[in-house]
């Protein structure tokens, strides 16, 4: 009998680990933005945050790559190779890239957040889009961070919905 109850506690739990997908969140400035900078970390992280929680909350493993930013002046690198190197390498199934456009409004709040979701087995784009800043702010909208935590869940719930 103990053995049966071990047997079917071990299955349900392999059972949990195979259903859960592992996604990797790499967050960096995009096309013509500079909007990464030291002063503004706790917004691009806070919108990493916001991007994390629909996926735990839908029973994902998720980790980040760290937040992308390129601080000096001159042309920006590509590093989407070694993203996609850094990201199977940490066992993940997919990735949520995530660029930063150009600053806005006397807030300096990001105009819009552009994303790609790829599945990483064969890189294939499953979806993809923006979110507006305008698509999140309400009149008398709480401070940065806060604006900056739902663009990056309305990210992923853009993404969970298509998925």
């Amino acid at each position: 009998m103990k053995s049966i109850i071990i047997a079917i506690i071990l299955g349900l739990v392999s059972a949990t680990i195979v259903c859960a997908e592992t996604v990797i969140i790499n967050v960096s400035n995009g096309p013509d933005s500079n909007f990464i900078t030291t002063k503004r970390l706790p917004d691009v992280i806070a919108l990493e945050d916001g991007a994390k929680e629909p996926f735990f909350d839908n029973g994902h493993i998720v980790f980040n790559a760290g937040v992308s930013a390129d601080f000096q002046d001159g042309p920006k690198v590509d590093n989407m190779e070694l993203v996609f190197r850094l990201a199977k390498s940490g066992g993940a199934s997919h990735l949520l890239d995530v660029q930063i456009g150009a600053e806005t409004g006397e807030r300096g709040l990001p105009a819009v957040v552009l994303y790609t979701f790829y599945q990483l087995i064969d890189e294939k784009i499953i979806s993809y889009g923006s979110i507006s800043l305008a698509d999140v702010l309400e009149a008398g909208s709480a401070d940065s961070e806060d604006v900056c935590r739902s663009l990056g869940r309305k990210v992923a719930e853009s993404v969970i919905r298509s998925w």
